[in-house]
């Protein structure tokens, strides 16, 4: 029998160890999250970075009106020309260096006064960034495009808790080691120097019908240009198949009711319309059809990583779109892949489908998505997934996704035509379109997504600017590497929100702001912020200044532990830290709403209000004992 000295002895180690699991257990359950593997193509996309100085000692640049003169310190800038012969360009990034603090930077970018010297308008809302440690940041700008001459101002905002740095070695660097010289924190006694903000350009290519345009072909145009190019087709009707096997972007203009591109079938041409073979391609805004007969393709990515295919209507073809098995880190968004034999063949892996529209495909098997055995670590999400009326009832009957392999495949947070979800044994009562028994579905959507945007997120600071789409900006902190999504619905998505929202005319209104944010992993992500605008009409009938971000914990609505309103931004923010509610790892598909948190009692005050009538009671007895009780007993 054991002695109670041994039995105490067990009990503490016991519990010791139960302890240390429970906190082990955190990480050993983020250890296993699925890790995608994310292709870097930052430095495929751009033609060359521009460090142009205006020549101007950095002084004179507080003269303008950004902010007024009051402030006017705050603000680095740098007027920018492009290359001779170049009347217009893309801007795709713009990088900074700065730090000395951690705080908030604004980016302007502006155009010039009648392609002169002086600042005129704001050719896109202001970017925020986040500045934590000292060195370069990066920001994506998107596809701005900019003309011959245009400003990048930097401003330190926060009470100047931020350095931007200018560099008057004019190496682009820091000197021998040392940190640049700082705008504000060295004074007007430092010399004029380059400042350390940088912008980024893509070289354009454009392909028309008729004249003024640089090739008649999209062919022709990508065996012409570089890598990083970018190829603007221009409304028509091209009737080719397209090879691309350089690193370029091949953007429709008018988009895809305007934009058709038909393959060409001859004995001796390719039978897809598009074959990529090639690494960081873009392709977007087209209707890509004809590839009929077996085997083709409306777009195909051969052996091609990194790439993104958006925003194109893809129908009658054998395959929309096929990714081949050597294909990996691929991102296809925001298609509709419809009348096809199959919408989406996967032979590769690693791979990201989100925000896609699959409907009217005729496979008896996998008419929408079709894995193949040797598909693995793909994932589904925001796709529109549907059965059109009027289907073949052994189409309709049969799995819309489907896998040939035993491995599971993660397609949570889908839309399946009804907030019943899919059509499979284990969802009974489900009346949306079937699944494969491998096809991992649960949670789906209750709400068809507007408009979703997908990145693929690198290792270190990283910013979703998904402001044009969403309304939303997402800034992510740490090392993990992930496909990082941000979705707008147009009424609640979820449960039942009992707050005053932006928009709501009374609290039984589906208006207001209702978005998603995913990531496909967790892992190494330390912090992510969230800022979602708003603008003045959806304020007029909400207290501005009360507006808080709220995340569905699965069960109901609850406010984020740090969240807030800058109501000069425009904008409701929440930090997302290791202890906050919710966490970065919470960020698996969670709903997010903008809203006022109601008034009434606060539970917290319970024990408030418990230890002042203790004092309270504490004091009548102290009162009780040296005033009444002493004037009972009077001293001599």
């Amino acid at each position: 029998m054991l002695s109670s000295r041994m039995l105490k002895t067990t009990v503490i180690s016991v519990l010791t160890m139960l302890l240390i699991i429970s906190s082990l257990a955190p990480l050993l359950l983020d250890s296993h999250q699925a890790v995608a593997e994310i292709v870097d193509c930052s430095g495929t996309g751009d033609t060359g970075e521009l460090a142009y100085d205006d020549g101007d000692p950095y002084g004179q640049m507080w003269t303008h009106q950004l902010s007024g003169c009051q402030q006017c310190q705050t603000f680095q800038g740098v007027l920018f020309s492009l290359p001779q012969g170049v009347a217009s360009s893309i801007l795709s990034k713009v990088r900074f260096y700065a730090g000395g603090g951690k705080g908030t930077v604004v980016v302007h970018i502006m155009d010039t006064k009648a392609g002169g010297f002086a600042p005129n308008e704001l050719l896109i809302p202001k970017i925020l960034c986040e500045v934590t440690a000292e060195k370069w940041y990066e920001i994506p700008v998107g596809d701005l495009v900019v003309p011959t001459k245009f400003w990048i101002f930097v401003e330190a905002a926060d009470s100047l808790k931020v350095t931007v740095f200018h560099d008057h070695q004019r190496t682009g660097e820091s000197w021998n080691g040392k940190t640049p010289y700082g705008l504000v924190s060295e004074g007007m006694k430092r010399p004029a120097g380059d400042f350390l903000i940088r912008a980024y350009i893509v070289r354009e290519a454009s392909v028309g019908k008729g004249e003024g345009y640089d090739y008649g072909t999209i062919q022709e145009a990508v065996d012409s240009v570089f890598d990083g190019w970018r190829i603007s087709v221009h409304e028509g009707t091209y009737d080719e198949n397209v090879t691309v096997a350089k690193s370029v972007t091949i953007k429709a203009v008018a988009g895809p009711d305007k934009t058709i591109v038909r393959a060409f079938l001859t004995p001796y041409a390719t039978e897809d319309v598009f074959k990529i073979t090639a690494g960081c391609v873009t392709l977007s805004g087209f209707t890509i059809e004809g590839a009929v007969d077996t085997g083709g393709a409306g777009v195909r990515l051969e052996d091609a990583s990194g790439c993104v295919i958006s925003g194109n209507v893809i129908l009658d073809n054998n395959y929309g779109i096929y990714v081949s098995e050597d294909s990996t880190s691929n991102i296809l968004l925001e298609n509709e892949c419809k009348y096809n034999v199959i919408g989406m063949y996967i032979d590769g892996s690693e791979n990201y489908l989100s925000g896609n529209k699959l409907h009217g495909n005729s496979a008896t098997e996998g008419s929408a998505v079709f894995l193949s055995s040797t598909a693995s670590g793909n994932q589904l999400r925001f796709n529109t997934i549907t059965v059109d009326p009027g289907t073949d009832p052994a189409v309709a009957a049969g799995s819309q996704v489907y896998s040939q392999s035993t491995e599971k495949v993660s397609a949570i947070e889908n839309w399946w035509g009804t907030d019943t979800g899919p059509s499979h044994v284990s969802n009974t009562g489900g009346q949306g379109p079937a699944v494969g028994d491998t096809i991992l579905f649960d949670p789906w959507l209750a709400k068809q997504p507007m408009r979703v945007k997908t990145v693929a997120a690198q290792a270190g600071p990283f910013i979703l600017n998904s402001r044009n789409e969403t309304s939303t900006v997402v800034t992510k902190e740490g090392i993990g590497r992930a496909f990082a999504s941000v979705a707008e619905f147009a009424e609640n998505p979820v449960g039942e929100f009992r707050y005053k929202t932006l928009g709501q005319k009374d609290i039984d209104d589906e208006e207001g702001r209702w978005i998603d944010v995913l990531f496909s992993s967790t892992v190494a992500i330390d912090e992510v912020e969230i800022v979602v605008y708003y603008t003045a009409e959806e304020v007029a009938v909400v207290k501005e200044g009360s507006l808080r971000l709220f995340w569905w914990d699965g069960q109901r609505w609850k406010k984020c532990s740090k969240t807030g309103v800058d109501k000069d931004g425009d904008f409701v923010w929440a930090k997302l830290t290791l202890k906050s509610k919710p966490a970065p790892s919470d960020l698996a598909g969670t709903m997010f709403a903008v809203g006022v948190p109601k008034g009434g009692f606060s539970w917290w005050l319970i024990p408030l209000i418990l230890v002042l009538v203790i004092i309270a009671l504490i004091l009548i007895r102290l009162f009780w004992v040296l005033v009444v009780q002493r004037g009972r007993y009077p001293v001599d």
